[in-house]
């Protein structure tokens, strides 16, 4: 069993910073295959794309070409072999996505769904490239969300009747608990099925829980 280290602003993490546990966790994903680490980055895509679709809803934010992008990353998953191939690396990259901007936008969500929007073209270049950087990068803007909206006075008031829960340290500890059980999900995962692992994604990826901002 994977011990669970909690985040910032936990009375469990000993004065540990953010970026000792998240170093912490980079290890722990170093562990799994690049199919793999390319499923964990999908799953932590589809859990924060939710903060875009909100966004979205409230500010009419276009965002066909961001659902269109993550559709092309889960292609690259269905079509790797168990041993991970970068079918397209001799592709350019894309333009990165149109991306809110917080000094436009005077929205909850808008903070939120800028990473939401990094976080897929991170992905993105992942699929294409296989760079660990690129795996740190998107779980450090998964982990600035829940930062950012950790720092919310309790007096926030709530959007389109989400409640906003455990202001403070808790936001942190549930993004790192959700990476967490992602992993340990995939380490337990056959990637050699084929068809079956991406099925196995995406049953996960639709039954996950939207993101940690809402009950």
């Amino acid at each position: 069993m994977i011990e669970y280290r909690s985040g910032a602003g936990s009375a469990q993490n000993n004065g540990r910073t953010m970026q000792a546990v998240e170093t912490d966790f980079m290890e722990q994903l170093s562990r799994l295959s690049q199919r793999k680490q390319l499923a964990f980055l999908l799953l932590t895509c589809v859990r924060h794309f939710h903060y875009l679709n909100e966004f979205s809803s409230e500010t009419g934010f276009y965002i066909s070409e961001h659902s269109s992008r993550l559709s092309e990353v889960w292609t690259f998953l269905e079509e790797a072999e168990s041993h991970f191939k970068h079918i397209y690396a001799d592709h350019l990259s894309p333009n990165p996505l149109p991306a809110p901007d917080t000094e436009d936008f005077d929205n909850f969500y808008t903070s939120a769904a800028l990473n939401a929007v990094l976080l897929i073209d991170t992905a993105f270049e992942f699929a294409l490239y296989g760079r660990s950087k690129d795996l740190r990068e998107a779980v450090t803007l998964a982990r600035d969300t829940a930062f950012i909206y950790s720092q919310i006075p309790n007096d926030t008031p709530s959007y389109s009747s989400v409640k906003v829960v455990e202001v403070q340290s808790g936001l942190i500890r549930c993004e790192e608990r959700s990476e967490l059980d992602d992993f340990e999900f995939l380490l337990k995962l056959d990637d050699s099925y084929g068809k079956d692992f991406v099925t196995a994604i995406r049953t996960r990826a639709s039954s996950a829980i939207p993101s940690c901002l809402y009950q």
